[in-house]
């Protein structure tokens, strides 16, 4: 299995937030962040930008070993879906 290196451990850390209270900020239900952190899963653009935001910081910097050709894990079909739609309403 290929680690997917990214910043966000460190970075929740420095902000003094546990993994609950990022996902409860951000909405990314905490076993997806814990999985990220130790990069089990991909972090889908969607989960990117609601962690991000959350944390105050940007992609660069939270996930700068970035790769938007990996596959969309299972788990974030429905946040995805759910993106789309809200995008096509504007």
């Amino acid at each position: 299995m290929t680690v997917q290196r990214n910043n966000l451990k460190q970075v929740r850390i420095d902000k003094g937030l546990s993994q609950l209270e990022l996902s409860r900020k951000s909405g990314v239900p905490g076993n997806i962040i814990s999985n990220i952190e130790n990069g089990k899963v991909y972090p889908y653009p969607g989960w990117r930008k609601k962690i991000v935001k959350a944390l105050g910081m940007t992609e660069e910097v939270v996930f700068p070993y970035n790769n938007s050709l990996m596959p969309i894990p299972k788990e974030a079909e429905t946040d995805l879906n759910e993106e789309e739609e809200l995008n096509n309403e504007h």
